[in-house]
């Protein structure tokens, strides 16, 4: 049995010092809107020098050496899922998964997004280049990088590409978010650039930077090393994420290739339905990810092998579980009639 680690009790286990501010981010539990996703805000990202905009969303620039904008728009949220606001008890073990403490009375861990706004600030801390924005209220529906591509757009000047810290698992640049908005190229030299082994991934469904794709030419989303996220069951993988934190830190982006245009055509709706089919057999990276070769016979057999991400998908549609509860409700009613 591993041992674990709570970030609220004593313990001879204790995290290495560069993720005792990743844990402590962990204990909020923040719905947009809340109390505590302000404290949160208040606390970590405030004290970077970041602005406000009309809308609530952070943003701070830091340029390139030479003085000049970079073109890169780094990309995360600060809320979560978290069906009601405070703190939680959160757990750590020597395997480097972090997850919820048995004891915690919480849906889930909210590694998505804070993973992405821990790596961001650390990002910050080091002067790594950028356009650095903490959206606010993805999980609402991308509220806050919706307003940026309408109102805000001024906000998105001199960004070629737009980079989300917010993908499940760790070997993932995401190519397509339910259509295209990232070219392969891109995808594939931003993973050389990074060095750790990641694949284009056509199988994404939604995140701020899908918003962009007519302003900004590269829209994409980067595995930030979570499993089974919006659930209690959630965990994250620290040794991952900091592998990854190193490999952006050190990076040069000189030389990434841009070839999608803003207001590229969306038709190529990509394959996220059969993704898990095209990915390959066992593709990984060395952080524990393998793409199974799935063949679905028919959608039941589909949402049956995939639960998770078809659950996905609903959300992201606007559906919540109250009305499918309500629908499932309004079925077993009427075949009772």
């Amino acid at each position: 049995m591993s041992r674990q680690l709570t970030t609220t009790t004593n313990t001879t286990v204790l995290p290495p010092k560069n993720l005792r501010l990743l844990l402590s981010m962990l204990t909020y539990r923040r719905p947009h809107g809340s109390t505590a996703e302000q404290l949160f805000c208040d606390k970590f990202i405030r004290p970077t020098g970041a602005e406000q905009d009309p809308f609530g969303n952070w943003h701070l620039w830091l340029p390139q050496p030479d003085g000049s904008p970079s073109p890169i728009l780094w990309s995360s949220h600060t809320d979560t899922v978290h069906q009601s606001p405070g703190k939680q008890t959160v757990s750590w073990n020597p395997y480097g998964l972090a997850y919820l403490h048995p004891s915690s009375a919480s849906n889930c861990l909210g590694a998505d997004n804070t993973a992405g706004v821990w790596l961001m600030l650390s990002m910050a801390h080091r002067r790594v280049p950028g356009h650095y924005i903490w959206h606010r209220a993805e999980e609402c529906g991308g509220l806050g990088s919706k307003w940026l591509s309408g109102k805000g757009q001024a906000y998105l000047a001199n960004a070629k590409c737009a980079i989300a810290f917010d993908r499940r698992g760790t070997g993932s640049i995401i190519t397509h978010q339910m259509f295209r908005t990232c070219s392969d190229s891109f995808a594939q030299s931003l993973a050389a650039t990074i060095g750790l082994g990641h694949i284009p991934d056509p199988t994404g469904i939604f995140t701020d930077t899908a918003n962009y794709t007519d302003h900004i030419g590269e829209c994409t989303n980067i595995s930030i090393g979570t499993q089974h996220e919006h659930q209690a069951s959630e965990t994250l993988n620290t040794t991952y994420l900091l592998a990854l934190r190193n490999a952006l830190c050190k990076a040069n982006f000189s030389n990434l290739s841009y070839s999608r245009q803003p207001g590229d055509p969306d038709d190529d709706r990509g394959d996220y339905w059969a993704g898990w089919q095209t990915c390959g057999n066992s593709i990984g990276n060395g952080y524990g990810t393998s793409w199974p070769q799935l063949r679905y016979k028919s959608l039941d057999d589909l949402v049956w092998q995939r639960p998770t991400m078809v659950a996905d998908f609903l959300e992201h549609q606007g559906f919540t579980q109250e009305e499918l509860e309500q629908w499932e409700d309004s079925i077993y009613n009427s075949s009772k009639g």
